[in-house]
């Protein structure tokens, strides 16, 4: 299910062939053991993903299944330029590392509002400006070759892509103001 089209991923939650927190525990199982080496995420919210997707499970299982949201329960990652509510924003430099996020940009509010569970947010160059490396953050690898970064700004993403949606389920692809949903142009990159 974690290869699944996030369409596919809302179905299978919303039918309930699978429970959002096993979903979810699968993507975040996939990322402790690679994240240290790879660096795509800079931050991962571990605690309020799976609250999310407990609170999920529930609506699923309660009259509002009807009223469901089209991404039920679908989680993506977004750039660290991007304000969620309650994460840093510090566009991968360290004057900016106390920059908690007091609300979630509008791009943020209205992936919510479709149902999307922000899973954390990726590494990105010191304010975008080189390839994916920072002094905060460190290098974002290239899981196909260590020596090398996926670069640019979206280098984090960029490496969950390479890695072929092994981290996250909702992965690069079209830009949406910093966030990228997977599946929508197959040809990037």
């Amino acid at each position: 299910m974690i290869w699944a089209y996030a369409v596919e991923q809302a179905a299978a939650i919303r039918e309930r062939r699978v429970s959002a927190y096993e979903l979810m525990e699968r993507y975040l199982d996939r990322i402790e053991p690679w994240d240290q080496t790879l660096r795509s995420y800079v931050t991962v919210d571990t605690d309020g993903a799976l609250a999310a997707a407990r609170t999920a499970d529930a609506r699923v299982l309660s009259a509002e299944r009807e009223s469901l949201p089209p991404f039920h329960d679908v989680a993506l990652s977004v750039k660290d330029v991007v304000d969620v509510a309650g994460m840093a924003t510090t566009h991968s430099s360290r004057a900016l590392v106390n920059n908690v996020a007091a609300l979630d940009d509008g791009v943020v509010e209205r992936l919510r509002e479709a149902g999307f569970i922000v899973l954390g947010k990726t590494n990105v160059p010191e304010f975008c400006t080189s390839t994916t490396s920072s002094d905060l953050n460190g290098i974002c690898r290239n899981p196909w070759d260590l020596e090398r970064t996926p670069g640019g700004s979206r280098g984090g993403q960029r490496r969950l892509f390479r890695q072929v949606s092994a981290l996250c389920p909702t992965v690069p692809m079209v830009p949406v103001r910093y966030v990228y949903l997977r599946h929508f142009a197959g040809w990037w990159d």
